[in-house]
């Protein structure tokens, strides 16, 4: 690249409104069309199939027994946001969802029970 161009690529960019946000952000900014976020589960709504574990390609999911049925639990930690879980479940009872903050100072959070 020539030194003229570089000095006009510099100084059209030098005014130019930043492309990225600082953080940490005062309001939340919305996520893009088609964003997956962390699923949720509906435990009145789920059989305990067990379908989303066994799919699941990064074993975020386990199935517990509590109370004589089966629930799962989700490590968000594990998750890769595929939602092949929201896929394959037969009762809908898992759902995409938008949320995207998901960090913490305690790894409890980042897991889902009944």
């Amino acid at each position: 690249m020539r030194l003229p161009a570089i000095i006009k690529e510099t100084f059209s960019n030098l005014f130019r409104k930043p492309a990225t946000v600082k953080v940490p952000i005062e309001e939340k900014l919305p996520p893009a069309p088609g964003y997956r976020g962390v699923p949720r589960v509906d435990y009145s709504k789920c059989t305990g199939c067990g379908l989303c574990a066994r799919y699941c390609p990064s074993f975020a999911i386990e199935l517990i027994t509590k109370d004589k049925r089966r629930y799962p639990v989700f490590h968000i930690y594990r998750c890769i946001f595929c939602h092949q879980c929201v896929e394959v479940c037969p009762v809908k009872a898992i759902k995409p969802t938008e949320e995207y903050e998901l960090s913490t100072d305690r790894p409890s959070d980042l897991i889902i029970k009944p």
